[in-house]
């Protein structure tokens, strides 16, 4: 199969122009580091038409959403034009053949199952992180582009409404906060990214899949801010999902007493979120705090004489963090 790099650099170098193509799934461009400046709704806008140098062209009746732009002074469309669209399309085609098959898969189709094992033994696609990015049904098509321009991004799509991803192996929690961070600053919004695990082979793809949509759910249940979330460290969310309702009151009874309850204010629910999330490390903490290391422990000594609970011991720390947890489900 010819790569889309491969034929954009031929056409790019015969024609000695600048091209964009953006599909659906990803985005293309020649050279590979030229800057675009064209917002999706000027592509809509101007389909037959010259913006700002670049003639727009609707790649074919089978790929609506997709546009090719290329580099011109005024719009004109002939033989070698409809010839490069024609190649484009060719290659896209081939591309987008994985995409649906993945569709497939996750849908239950046997026979998309069948031909998804075969196709990603050729093109090596795994083993890969299958990530989830929920934006609440908005900017999909924007956010498809942004990841395109992540060389470990595999493979991407668009399925029920939220994008997913196939990322190489690697940090990849430090990938998916790069990401976020692009979002966040290309498309001011923040948005969710669900870590589903990692696939070593094509049958676990709907289990993976489901991971991710475990992890959204446990999110909005316990009311836990945009961000990233790793299905695989969120044990501690799942134990408290399924405790029953009398364990959970009397956990929670046992822990918040009224006492403790008077002396949680922003300064000592915020100083706990924090020292949970750095993994009880006290420099961290205290780093992301602005605080000294004293003034941690004394807040920490604080909420020990107020719950009677020890968060640098252990066996102390495990119950009031669930707790925590528990609570955070209950309150709105």
């Amino acid at each position: 199969m010819e790569s889309m790099k491969a034929v954009l650099q031929e056409i790019g170098r015969t024609v000695g122009k600048r091209i964009l193509v953006i599909a659906q799934e990803k985005a293309y461009r020649y050279p590979p580091d030229a800057e675009f400046n064209i917002p999706l709704a000027a592509l809509q806008e101007n389909i037959e038409g010259n913006y700002k140098g670049y003639n727009i062209y609707r790649l074919s009746p089978e790929h609506p959403h997709t546009y090719v732009c290329i580099e011109e002074d005024s719009f004109h469309r002939d033989i070698t034009v409809n010839l490069m669209l024609l190649m484009i399309a060719k290659v896209l085609q081939e591309r987008k053949s994985l995409s649906q098959l993945v569709r497939g898969v996750l849908n239950g189709n046997v026979e998309d199952e069948q031909m998804f094992i075969l196709e990603e033994k050729k093109s090596k696609l795994l083993p890969a992180h299958l990530i989830l990015i929920d934006t609440l049904d908005q900017y999909n098509e924007e956010v498809m582009e942004i990841t395109s321009n992540f060389t470990n991004v595999k493979l991407q799509l668009i399925y029920e409404n939220r994008v997913l991803l196939l990322i190489e192996e690697g940090t990849i929690e430090d990938v998916c906060k790069d990401i976020r961070t692009n979002i966040m600053t290309e498309l001011l919004t923040d948005c969710f990214i669900a870590i589903g695990g990692m696939l070593q082979v094509s049958e676990e793809l709907r289990i993976h899949y489901v991971r991710c949509l475990e992890a959204m759910a446990l999110k909005r249940r316990f009311k836990l801010p945009d961000g990233v979330y790793h299905y695989e460290k969120m044990d501690f969310y799942r134990v408290a999902g399924e405790l029953n309702p009398e364990l959970k009151e009397s956990i929670l009874q046992k822990v918040f007493s009224k006492k403790f309850e008077e002396a949680l204010d922003h300064e000592i629910v915020t100083t706990i979120e924090e020292y949970f999330k750095n993994n009880l490390n006290l420099t961290d903490t205290a780093a992301r705090l602005f605080i000294h290391r004293n003034t941690l422990l004394y807040r920490l000594d604080k909420i020990y004489r107020c719950s009677g609970y020890d968060l640098k011991n252990f066996s102390d720390c495990w119950l009031f963090q669930l707790a925590w947890i528990m609570r955070k489900e209950k309150v709105i």
